[in-house]
């Protein structure tokens, strides 16, 4: 956090008091008072332009709020295991993603083929970039799949993940948060499982 304070009349020796606490140091910029803290939890403070003298000054609050992962909710399909319909060529899963103080408006696509039946199972695994659309605080992820593009046929599974992140600084200690959303499956059954 940063204080730019400008107290009129000017004053000579301001103080900027936690309660609890020592006075964080201020420092003059022309006519101006800085302080900085770093917020690590909850506190009260107060400005003191004349050092002591006169009233008590006001007590201000800082709240702490824990920055939040971001949230991931399917929106379509409804349930996490469905089937190719008859002529279907691609699908598009959509997702809606929230988060307290934003979503990076890009994210990966974690995509995993299962083909074959029995012992003869192959998988293959891939992670494609995916842009999402909305405001920052709530987007929404629909990437089409062309089944032709990855390989995906008869007897086979299509098993998607989505992968955001929050719009924390890469630059702050911690970084953004990532999370991973629910697994979808997408079963092209094999005319042999038909029969």
């Amino acid at each position: 956090l940063e204080w730019t304070l400008r107290i009129d009349p000017d004053a000579q020796v301001p103080a900027l008091v936690t309660l609890g606490g020592s006075p964080l140091a201020l420092r003059r910029s022309g006519d101006n008072w800085i302080a900085s803290r770093m917020l690590d939890a909850s506190f009260l403070y107060r400005v003191d332009p004349a050092a002591g003298r006169g009233p008590v000054p006001p007590l201000h609050r800082m709240d702490a709020v824990a920055d939040a992962p971001p949230a991931i909710k399917v929106i379509s399909p409804t349930e996490s295991l469905t089937q190719v319909t008859s002529g279907q060529r691609s699908w598009s899963p959509v997702f809606a993603v929230t988060d307290d103080y934003g979503v990076a408006a890009n994210a990966r696509l974690r995509i995993t083929l299962a083909m074959g039946e029995g012992e003869n199972v192959s998988f293959t695994e891939r992670e494609i970039a995916v842009t999402g659309s909305g405001s920052p605080r709530d987007r929404r992820f629909a990437p089409r799949l062309d089944f032709d593009a990855l390989g995906f046929g008869p007897g086979g599974d299509l098993v998607v993940q989505l992968i955001v992140r929050d719009n924390r600084s890469l630059g702050s200690q911690l970084g953004p948060q990532e999370v991973r959303g629910p697994s979808l499956i997408l079963r092209w059954p094999s005319a042999s499982r038909a029969e």
